[in-house]
């Protein structure tokens, strides 16, 4: 099975630009499970791939981190499950946007999702 696992931007507020992001050390455990079992795994980190690029996303709060539409034009066209990590509950309205990105020219996939809040609201 082709699989794409996305560590996603996070949202912060202007005024908390002093933080650091961490590394999706879940997410690389759970991509090297998963190529054991024998999947093609795909990961994207929207956070390395865009460290110094912030998108205001509402306000005073910033995307930090590539797109939606940047993760998108990444994915393997072969994709047929996307794993979502999501780890931070003020990040929820972003983590939906994810879920939904469009499936233009590829078969549909599944979303997926971890964390400690990966349920909808």
């Amino acid at each position: 099975m082709n699989i794409c696992l996305v560590n996603p931007p996070r949202l912060i507020r202007l005024a908390s630009l002093a933080h650091r992001p961490s590394m999706p050390l879940g997410l690389a455990y759970v991509a090297g499970a998963l190529r054991d079992a024998g999947h093609r795994v795909q990961v994207i980190d929207a956070l390395a791939g865009g460290m110094e690029q912030y998108v205001r996303y509402d306000g005073d709060i910033l995307a930090h981190g590539l797109t939606p539409d940047q993760m998108a034009a990444l994915m393997d066209p072969a994709t047929e499950i996307i794993g979502i990590s999501m780890m931070f509950s003020g990040n929820w309205p972003l983590y939906r946007q994810l879920a939904a990105l469009p499936s233009t020219g590829r078969p549909p996939w599944r979303a997926d999702s971890s964390g400690h809040d990966h349920r909808g609201r």
